[in-house]
């Protein structure tokens, strides 16, 4: 909004300047006179504090909510018209300004109040950096149920499921999907189970890019780690309202990820800085996201947890976490 008003404020002054002089033309007097305006002056002042704003902008929200907004410049420049320049603006011009107000507020405000969010101070990035990857250092094991909500935008249809999740440090990941359907997704170092009701697969997850980068979102966002990784993401952090009130969003840097997501969002608990929520977005549009819900950190876990025999497919509608 601010950045609309001195985007705006620099047209007034524009125009007020453009107003008071003399009939354009080349000359030393002409130039000496424009440079001395005053309106001018201010309006110069107002675009490139306007633009500094907006780089800002840019940086730390999303372009689809960003740029809707400056739609609300027009309604300023109709406002200033009336009331700077006592111009007579016709019914029909109202009525398009109230479409352009109800259009930024269609786009806009849906993606503003839906996460409460604003972007964390330099000192607020660094203090939840901090306690997130110490909280991530201390954590050796975690188990927890998690609920999966996967929405496709095409047919505006979200697909539940649930189950139970063990972690343990070293590349080792024990994913039971228990409802509406039982899958297991076993990873222990680098080789990868995937089981159903009916089949069976063993992946080198060293062999294949695709898995390969799977494996490592999902590992980072369970623990919170990789907020360190520049190399692979730009790094966003903001605070949230609410009882989770950090947020860490992360943008692929590389077109393999880019391929893959489009932004990865981890919601961090206030107590014990450990994810609560990871939703993958997709370049579709589509989303999946993850609750961990009854988190249990640095247990005792047996050791077959992740043994890469698992039950028999035959035996995959028997399957019971181990306890």
């Amino acid at each position: 909004m601010l950045q609309c008003l001195l985007l705006s404020a620099g047209q007034v002054f524009l125009k007020l300047a453009v107003s008071g002089m003399d009939t354009f033309r080349f000359s030393l007097l002409f130039f000496r006179g424009l440079l001395t305006n005053g309106y001018l002056l201010a309006s110069g002042v107002c675009m490139i504090a306007a633009t500094l704003l907006w780089l800002y902008i840019l940086k730390h929200f999303d372009f689809s909510v960003a740029y809707p907004v400056t739609g609300f410049g027009y309604v300023l420049g109709v406002l200033a018209a009336v009331y700077v320049f006592r111009e007579t603006v016709p019914p029909l011009r109202w009525v398009g300004v109230f479409f352009i107000l109800v259009g930024v507020g269609l786009i806009a405000a849906p993606g503003l109040k839906a996460q409460n969010l604003r972007p964390a101070s330099p000192g607020e990035q660094e203090a939840m950096k901090t306690r997130i990857e110490e909280a991530s250092r201390k954590m050796t094991t975690l188990v927890c149920r998690f609920t999966q909500v996967k929405t496709l935008s095409i047919l505006n249809e979200e697909m539940r499921s649930e189950g139970k999740l063990y972690y343990q440090r070293d590349r080792r990941l024990r994913w039971e999907y228990l409802s509406p359907y039982r899958y297991l997704f076993l990873l222990n170092d680098n080789t990868l189970v995937m089981q159903t009701e009916d089949s069976r697969q063993v992946v080198d997850v060293q062999a294949g890019g695709f898995f390969r980068e799977i494996i490592q979102v999902m590992m980072n966002g369970i623990s919170g780690s990789g907020l360190s990784d520049l190399k692979r993401f730009d790094i966003r952090y903001y605070q949230r309202q609410g009882d989770t009130p950090w947020e860490v969003h992360l943008l692929p840097r590389q077109r393999d990820l880019k391929q893959l997501f489009s932004v990865i969002r981890l919601v961090f608990d206030a107590g014990d800085y450990s994810v609560v929520q990871v939703e993958l977005k997709e370049p579709g549009g589509d989303t999946t996201l993850f609750h961990l819900l009854d988190k249990q950190v640095n247990v005792d876990l047996k050791d077959d947890t992740f043994s890469l025999e698992g039950p028999s497919p035959a035996r995959m509608k028997d399957l019971h976490p181990p306890e």
